[in-house]
């Protein structure tokens, strides 16, 4: 729905995602080299459409997004405290 009106549309639904979608927005990454990013796909006539891909996301109506996210970057400054290289590029 845009333009969103409400707070619920605002925060959107989940849905199931099918394994074409996560590829496509699995590939998005590695294209990039990085592993934390929004891709923005649409589906016209069936066929999926890549049409934004953000470095710095918003999270909204992802379920449990603050504990991910913690969790996502103390895993991140665990490697780098240990020398790992973070990024992929």
């Amino acid at each position: 729905m845009f333009p969103r009106r409400t707070e619920e549309e605002k925060q959107g639904e989940p849905f199931p995602l099918t394994p074409q979608l996560r590829d496509i927005a699995e590939r998005c990454g590695r294209a990039f080299g990085i592993d934390l990013y929004g891709v923005d796909i649409i589906e016209s006539e069936g066929t999926p459409y890549v049409v934004d891909m953000c470095s710095i996301p918003g999270f909204k109506g992802v379920p449990d997004s603050v504990r991910l996210l913690a969790q996502y970057f103390h895993a991140a400054a665990e490697r780098a405290a240990s020398g790992e290289v973070l990024s992929h590029a």
